[in-house]
């Protein structure tokens, strides 16, 4: 459309609209907002990016830069003047960079970027503007592309909805220079505005010339229907995607916190629409001015209605209705803010006008900004509280069944069974301390959180009763601003999580204490138990010994003859006849208690060297949790060589190879079932001894083989009575409960108590995808994972490959217990899963490990 028939097309729509109707001028208003350092590298390269930018406006034709001088009004600087202010603040922001690597704080930098606070103004005629970015950017097979982007996202506006003869060309102000600081963090927040027509109050523009006085009056009010559209779909839609590209190819991006998982916010967008006939109040634009009010609101923020409960407004700075309206997405969070300036009164000045709408839409930035920044920083600490609740919540189910099982058989137990088990008990309560520790400790974690996130409300909410004046509209429906913002989404989305953590916390905290309390009760009883055996046994012995002792003394004090014909043809008539003394009686008892005592030693000596063995296979497995932990905090260290990262993964993975095969074995430990096959063997080996004794007995026709024979029978008699106690429910019941108890430890110092954040890929790994070999649950959490692999040097877009290719591994089967440990790290290594991978690698990351 060219502009005669522009200006012909311009008068219907504009001749139907009454002096005090309409709009005299739209805007939009947009931050961009950046986190200014997240490395040494980047304070540098955002530096040269805003001296890049800077040089690609000053081009432009009438195009102006004004910085910061004396008082509150720009210092409006010639091209030559500009350059050298440039030029200057590039050396600046380089140094402070520099600065900023071994900086304490960066907060303390503040003042010294904002000294540097600049605005820049031109007009934006589509030919002149493409003319003056080619000049920079053509060099570049990537500049060329993106000329050719701009322009056809120029020329693709649709003219035939707007009339207006000058709409070939717009104004636009950039607060380019501007930072703030956000939680310690300094963040560089630039602001766009977009005019339809020449801002004249002297802040976004300098003051008009004298060819450029008569402009504003000459401009024709807009209608709400062409204020929608160059609101919508010129300036939002076209002409704010160009500057965002132009910022991108200079090396500035723009801070989209992601506050949750898969859920960002974005910067907000702010609606200016100045009506011909500013209303006096909220009341007075609600019920006069609903014809153009409904379609604004519907086309800004999304909203049908402008009194529906998620919309809210407020008067801010006295004079500015502000509506505000946050859109939710699939994973996006876009609050989206329109502007109406009011008349109370008396008629503000354009200057004042311009001001406030810059203070407002400044402050407003940033309070959106922080929230979603504060929010960010809640779901960096809540990831690694939330991922621990499905390992705890496991682990003190099992503790609680371990628990419930030892009650119900303490009471019914005694001698060496109560003296296991109450070994084990004391093994178990040191384990449950160390859990309750580290459950306390994550208490502490979880109502520091709470805490930090009450501050960070409480810190926006002191921020907006200090800097902003505002009051609420209780004449109409409209929700309150202030209660809107300070309960915005990122915030709201917090506060059910936060809330169900505390309680899970005070849950798991509970429920060990319960259970550390009831094994201290049966470590109490246990011992009572065990005292009282040891006083039985200690009066019996007692007994026995004197006993004995008469019967071991008589051969010496008498010296009895027996005469063998006088004695019944009973079986001691046969004994005595084939011994005929006492004494001989005697010393054959005692050699069969002697006999008796070997044997009891023998049974002693095998059950300690049993012991022992068990006990040097659980300090062997202490010592490598030990050894592991120190290599993961050591790895958790900056190292010189990233080699040496590689070192510690392969020394961590050799290790976790001995305890995965020492875990595997637990089943074994504590479980007596092999001292039950000894003894069968024993019994058969007897029985037959037996039939052997039996039958020489009757050959030789004498008493003494019969009674070896019976001898043998009774310790037969004992022995199948062991073992039939072994077999009895009640005994395996109880071993297999020290079994349980010792599986249990020996897991929780595996898995429960080892550190979430391990740097070491191919260890990691093994924890992500083998840990099914010993436990049901997940042990490694995605944001666990993905930390851990991120401190290793593994690029963030590599992450997903890696896990995508090992869980589908682990889908298909391919990871299960068949697959040892040392080939699996063997597989990964060959397909280059290490610290700092090599970005090639990441081809590797497909197909079988076969």
């Amino acid at each position: 459309m060219n502009t005669q028939e522009a200006e012909e097309s311009s008068l219907s729509p504009s001749e139907g609209l009454s002096p005090s109707e309409g709009f005299t001028r739209v805007a939009l208003l947009t931050s961009y907002p950046l986190y200014w350092r997240t490395n040494d590298r980047d304070a540098t390269d955002h530096a040269r990016a805003v001296h890049k930018l800077i040089q690609v406006f000053l081009d432009i034709p009438a195009a102006s830069l004004g910085v910061s001088g004396e008082g509150k009004s720009w210092n409006w600087l010639d091209p030559q003047a500009a350059q050298q202010w440039n030029d200057e603040m590039q050396r600046e922001f380089e140094d402070h960079a520099v600065q900023l690597q071994t900086a304490s704080s960066e907060s303390r930098f503040l003042g010294a970027f904002n000294k540097r606070q600049c605005m820049f103004f031109a007009p934006l005629y589509p030919q002149n503007f493409l003319a003056a970015l080619k000049k920079h950017l053509d060099e570049t097979l990537r500049g060329e592309q993106l000329c050719l982007d701009i322009e056809q996202i120029l020329s693709s506006i649709d003219w035939s909805s707007c009339s207006i003869f000058w709409s070939l060309s717009f104004f636009w102000s950039l607060s380019l220079v501007e930072f703030a600081d956000s939680q310690s963090c300094i963040i560089y927040k630039p602001i766009l505005a977009l005019w339809s027509s020449y801002p004249t109050g002297g802040y976004w523009a300098p003051p008009p010339s004298n060819d450029l006085q008569s402009q504003p009056a000459a401009v024709p009010n807009l209608s709400v229907d062409e204020a929608s559209f160059l609101l919508q779909d010129v300036m939002w839609d076209k002409l704010e995607r160009v500057f965002a590209k132009i910022r991108s190819f200079c090396g500035l991006g723009i801070a989209q916190p992601e506050f949750a998982k898969d859920r960002k916010a974005i910067s907000p967008v702010f609606y200016f629409a100045q009506y011909v006939n500013p209303p006096s109040c909220p009341e007075e634009l609600a019920a006069k001015k609903s014809d153009s009010l409904y379609p604004l609101v519907k086309t800004c923020l999304g909203s049908d209605d402008p009194f529906a409960k998620e919309v809210s407004g407020g008067v801010l700075e006295g004079d500015f209705l502000t509506l505000r309206h946050a859109q939710i997405g699939r994973g996006v969070y876009y609050p989206r803010y329109l502007i109406f300036p009011l008349r109370k009164g008396k008629m503000f000045t354009e200057q004042e006008l311009e001001r406030d709408l810059y203070f407002i839409a400044n402050q407003l930035s940033y309070l959106e900004f922080s929230i979603a920044h504060e929010s960010r920083l809640i779901s960096t600490d809540y990831e690694p509280l939330s991922s621990r609740q499905p390992r705890w919540g496991g682990t003190l189910d099992g503790l609680s069944e371990l628990v419930n099982n030892a009650i119900s058989f303490l009471p019914t137990i005694s001698g060496g069974l109560l003296k296991k088990v109450y070994l084990e008990m004391e093994k178990l309560s040191l384990t449950l301390r160390q859990v309750q520790s580290s459950l306390e400790k994550v208490s502490s974690d979880v109502a520091q959180l709470k805490r930090q996130f009450g501050g960070y409300q409480d810190g926006i909410e002191d921020f907006w009763d200090r800097k902003l004046t505002y009051s609420s509209c209780p004449n109409t429906q409209l929700s309150d601003l202030r209660e809107a913002l300070l309960d915005a989404y990122p915030y709201h989305y917090w506060k059910q999580p936060l809330r169900t953590l505390k309680e899970w916390d005070e849950q798991l905290l509970g429920s060990v204490g319960r259970s550390v309390e009831t094994v201290n009760s049966m470590l109490q009883q246990a011992d009572r138990m065990t005292q009282e055996s040891l006083e039985v046994w200690t009066r019996r012995l007692g007994i026995i010994a004197a006993l004995a002792a008469p019967v071991l003394a008589l051969p010496n004090f008498i010296d009895l003859k027996l005469d063998s014909a006088s004695l019944p043809q009973t079986l001691f008539g046969k004994v005595f006849h084939e011994v005929q003394d006492l004494q001989t009686v005697v010393g054959y008892l005692l050699s069969l208690a002697l006999a008796a005592l070997f044997v009891s030693s023998a049974a002693f000596l095998v059950s300690l060297l049993w012991g022992l063995v068990s006990k040097k296979k659980s300090e062997q497995f202490v010592t490598g949790i030990r050894s592991f932990r120190d290599l993961v905090e050591r790895s958790n260290f900056p190292l010189d060589d990233h080699r040496k990262l590689d070192q510690l993964d392969t020394e961590a993975c050799q290790i976790l190879s001995s305890l995965w095969t020492e875990a595997h074995g637990l089943q074994a430990f504590g479980n007596q079932r092999s001292f039950a096959d000894w003894l069968l063997n024993a019994e058969n080996a007897l029985k037959k001894r037996l039939r052997i004794v039996k039958l020489r007995s009757r050959r030789s026709g004498r008493p003494l083989h019969w009674l070896a024979v019976k001898g043998l029978s009774i310790w037969l008699w004992c022995l199948m009575k062991v073992e039939h106690c072994l077999e009895q429910s009640e005994s395996r019941e109880i071993y297999d409960w020290l079994r349980q108890s010792r599986r249990f430890r020996y897991l929780v110092y595996l898995f429960d108590l080892m550190p979430t954040c391990i740097p070491l890929p191919r260890a990691l790994c093994i924890y992500r995808y083998k840990a099914h070999d010993l436990i049901s649950r997940t042990t490694i959490s995605d944001w666990d994972f993905e930390r851990s692999l991120r401190i290793a040097g593994c690029p963030l877009d590599m992450i997903p490959s890696l896990e995508k290719w090992l869980q589908g591994l682990y889908d298909a089967g391919e990871l299960g217990a068949l697959i040892s440990i040392d080939r699996f790290v063997a597989c990964l290594e060959e397909r280059g899963v290490r610290a700092y991978p090599d970005p090639k690698a990441v081809e590797k990351w497909q197909g079988s490990l076969s």
